[in-house]
């Protein structure tokens, strides 16, 4: 059975929020659920255009000056209804594809030396990324009510540890390789 595509709902929950053109929902997907959720223009258009046939989004030109006009989508009741449906229903697991696990799943096939420059990277993305979502996790905590803020919150409370546990467990591959290295690859 093919899996249902959630972009949908991605798009009609930042449409929730207020009426967006296509490029505003990609600039705010990119900002917010883009931690965890990603989708391109690609994904992006052919699901305004079924949403808007389906008449779960409405759409209206707005003129602009020296540029093509644009299209605003704004969420209709019939959309709103598609997703407050959605949202209580089991999610589905998507299956882990993650290409630093399958190379240092057939790391015996190549020097360690060789891997630890990929494990070097992601140590840094995941603390980068781990302090970027301490800033955003500060700007929530000042700029919104505990209410408002509270399932964003839980969202990047979310990133934050599995950002730590990412740097941390990178941490922990590192020290295992260069321990082999020492070794010369010799069981201790």
């Amino acid at each position: 059975m093919a899996r249902e595509s959630k972009t949908r709902y991605a798009v009609l929950g930042i449409l929730a929020q207020g009426p967006r053109s296509g490029y505003e929902i990609r600039k705010i997907i990119e900002g917010s659920i883009g931690y965890f959720w990603q989708e391109s223009y690609g994904q992006l258009y052919p699901v305004l255009k079924r949403l808007a046939a389906e008449k779960a989004v409405a759409v209206r030109e707005v003129e602009q000056q020296g540029r093509p006009d644009k299209k605003v989508y704004t969420i209709t009741a019939g959309g709103l209804a598609q997703l407050q449906e959605w949202l209580p229903e089991p999610q589905e697991r998507s299956p882990l594809r993650d290409e630093l696990l399958l190379k240092l799943f057939f790391g015996r096939l190549t020097e360690p030396e060789s891997l630890i420059p990929l494990l070097e990277s992601e140590k840094s993305e995941a603390l980068r990324l781990h302090e970027t979502l301490r800033g955003i996790k500060k700007q929530l905590q000042r700029g919104c009510e505990h209410g408002a803020a509270l399932y964003s919150l839980m969202t990047v409370n979310y990133g934050i540890r599995y950002m730590k546990m990412q740097a941390d467990w990178a941490k922990e591959c590192l020290q295992e390789l260069n321990a082999q290295i020492k070794t010369g690859g010799k069981e201790k």
